[in-house]
């Protein structure tokens, strides 16, 4: 009998010290997990010109609407534009450094800001818009399906 209450206590011990030592392993993953967050974090606030609340509305290029130049077949940095891919932002959002990099859009998904909106529509300033590039036949029905959709989050990825 007292055997078995021996190897009773020394097994509850085993377990118990295992699941202390598991426990401190789970607190160590669980801590370094807080720290790369904490990271996270940072580098966010650090970035936080990279996240906007925007106006978003959709352009076809050949149309030559607020975005059209000379040659609708460029954009701002010379790539061709593609319909649902393609997106111009505003003045603002390339100086905070928005052009030439795929950035999010709530609810849309990932785009490419690769072309540039004018300075002003109708004599009013254009800021924090992005403007997606649909295809000619698609402009008007994507518009009045989505409107001109106000305060959006965005940000680059």
């Amino acid at each position: 009998m007292q055997n078995i209450l021996t190897i009773i206590v020394a097994v509850s011990w085993v377990v118990v010290t295992t699941i202390a030592y598991l426990q401190t392993t789970e607190l160590k993953a669980y801590s370094q997990e807080i720290v790369q967050l904490k990271e996270i974090i940072y580098d966010y606030e650090q970035f936080n010109n990279r996240t906007a609340k925007v106006k978003i509305t959709f352009y076809a290029p050949s149309l030559k609407g607020i975005n059209s130049d000379s040659n609708p077949t460029k954009t701002a940095i010379m790539d061709t534009p593609v319909p649902g891919w393609t997106c111009a932002i505003s003045r603002d959002l390339v100086a905070q450094g928005w052009l030439g990099r795929k950035i999010y859009i709530q609810g849309l998904g990932v785009r490419y800001a690769s072309d540039v909106m004018g300075k002003s529509y109708k004599g009013k300033p254009i800021i924090n818009q992005i403007d997606i590039c649909v295809g000619k036949t698609a402009v008007k029905s994507v518009a009045k399906t989505f409107g001109k959709n106000l305060n959006i989050g965005a940000f680059v990825l």
